[in-house]
């Protein structure tokens, strides 16, 4: 969230410098950019997590996968 805080820290600064608007409506135009920014990092950690775990499942079926194959290639040479 430290990319997402600076990104805020930023939009408030040019906010405040540079809108000619009211404050209340400067502080809400705010409020709304920080809870949509919030909301897309916690999206992209969620995408994150997800991809996490199928990389994980993957593994495992890979590795089950190699150890059939190899059960396989020994009863193979048994016979």
């Amino acid at each position: 969230m430290a990319a997402s805080s600076k990104l805020i820290q930023a939009i408030s600064y040019a906010i405040n410098k540079y809108s000619s608007l009211p404050l209340l409506s400067r502080m809400h135009l705010y409020d709304t950019l920080q809870n949509y920014i919030f909301s897309q990092d916690n999206r992209l950690t969620t995408l994150e997590n997800k991809i996490s775990q199928l990389q994980t499942k993957l593994e495992s079926f890979e590795n089950h996968k190699s150890k059939e194959q190899q059960l396989n290639n020994t009863n193979k040479q048994e016979q």
